[in-house]
């Protein structure tokens, strides 16, 4: 184990890949998080009961959250990361398109809002 500037807070390595943060307060609460070699936050919990966690593709983009509350996201992106889609425990959902150069086109909620873009040579 490793100890941080706080002789409570200790950081483990839970495998090659994942690495495991505690903080440990004087109160006797704590909260714990793990994190992907990339330094994405794979999960989260706290002594009050409360959890957390998320997925990512290899870009580093959040996949999927979900937490102690039943609530949850999913996404989805394209090739350069742009976001295409967004849905979650509430029922809502967006989508969006991009050109070429990454602007985005069109933007659709499931409250039927949209939106469309358009953009000259220069991309504004």
């Amino acid at each position: 184990m490793l100890l941080l500037t706080k002789l409570k807070n200790l950081t483990t390595m839970k495998n090659e890949n994942i690495k495991e943060t505690i903080n440990k307060n004087s109160d006797g609460t704590w909260e714990k998080r793990a994190f992907d070699s990339k330094g994405n936050q794979l999960t989260y919990e706290n002594s009050d009961g409360y959890w957390n966690k998320s997925t990512y593709d290899d870009n580093g983009n959040k996949l999927t959250f979900e937490n102690s509350g039943n609530y949850w996201n999913k996404r989805t992106f394209d090739d350069n990361g742009n976001q295409l889609t967004l849905e979650d425990s509430t029922g809502y959902c967006s989508k969006r398109t991009y050109d070429d150069n990454g602007n985005r086109l069109t933007f659709e909620k499931s409250e039927g809002y949209w939106a469309k873009r358009t953009y000259d040579k220069n991309g504004n």
